[in-house]
């Protein structure tokens, strides 16, 4: 084989190795991509929408709170107007440095302000029960997509999972906010019903929290799940260029080791053959084991050697 294949063929073994290692290194980056892809695509704006969800329900359970608080005061507000209405106090009495007249009148005033704070606080209720709809519908839809694009039939069960755990958060929310809508009407009436349907609510809130936290268990598990797997996938990139690259460089430097040999070796004898021809022995001649152009010197150096000869004698 002539000189420049040997070394042609040692560029090409170094280059399929290092080849290899980019393929391998491409293969893994393209894992590491999918894996973030995920995680800015999937499970950080699930969570933004998990986060939502939180954050409307106690926005709304505080909207409750207050319209407990607007409709009692409301009620009492109602209670001291009708004892004003029937009382037989002459209406030129004072009471507390002002008339009877002017207690109803600011009594009235009163509730007319608490009448359109409670409509308002109505309003922000079922708001945060439109919002908390919204973004459960985004998370199921962020889940269903994932799931359509998994990989692996693992991860399509995993979402398939984490999707039932939204749904039934979805259902139990929609159950507690039913029982609040009618806790509502119950304090507008002011139905002893209201006692029970307390009772009633906080059970359904305890039952709502631990579905919440099982479906934020389960994603807070894909998202570190997701980055380990990137982290790994990396690593394992990273092992393997650093492999292949010092194995290809001892492997170059073996086979460069072999093809130089070979070449010096014939190379000795030629100048072996050269020192003989200076010293006046023109009868050696040099072993041409070699196809290369070490080679084809030698037997040209042989075929001098013996013209020499002949025409010496």
């Amino acid at each position: 084989m002539k000189i420049p294949y040997k070394i042609f063929g040692i560029a090409i073994l170094v280059f399929a190795v290092m080849g290899s290692s980019i393929l391998y290194s491409t293969y893994k980056l393209y894992q590491v991509n999918r894996e973030v892809t995920d995680l800015a695509d999937i499970f950080i704006p699930l969570s933004d929408r998990m986060a939502a969800v939180d954050l409307e329900i106690i926005e709304q359970q505080l909207h409750l709170e207050r319209l407990e608080e607007h409709l009692a005061a409301s009620r009492l507000i109602e209670a001291e107007l009708e004892a004003l209405r029937v009382s037989i106090i002459p209406e030129q009495a004072q009471a507390g440095g002002e008339t009877i007249a002017e207690r109803r009148s600011r009594l009235e005033a009163e509730h007319a302000a608490l009448t359109e704070t409670i409509a308002l606080e109505e309003m922000d209720f079922q708001v945060r029960e439109t919002n908390i709809d919204a973004a459960i519908r985004s998370a199921e839809r962020l889940i269903e997509q994932a799931a359509g694009r998994a990989g692996t039939e693992a991860g399509r069960d995993a979402l398939k999972t984490l999707l039932l755990l939204l749904q039934s958060v979805d259902l139990q929310h929609s159950n507690l906010h039913g029982q609040m809508t009618l806790l509502i009407a119950a304090y507008k009436r002011n139905s002893p019903m209201r006692f029970e349907l307390d009772r009633l609510i906080e059970e359904e809130e305890d039952r709502l929290a631990d579905h919440m936290h099982q479906a934020w268990q389960r994603i807070a598990l894909f998202t570190e799940t997701a980055a380990k797997t990137a982290e790994e996938h990396e690593r394992q990139a990273l092992v393997v260029n650093i492999v292949l690259a010092a194995g290809a460089g001892v492997f170059a430097l073996v086979l460069a080791g072999f093809v130089i040999r070979g070449m010096l070796r014939p190379l000795r004898r030629l100048m072996d053959g050269t020192q003989s021809v200076q010293s006046g022995d023109l009868t050696g001649e040099i072993a041409a084991d070699t196809r290369d152009e070490i080679g084809d010197l030698i037997r040209s150096f042989n075929h001098m050697d013996t013209s020499k000869n002949l025409a010496f004698w």
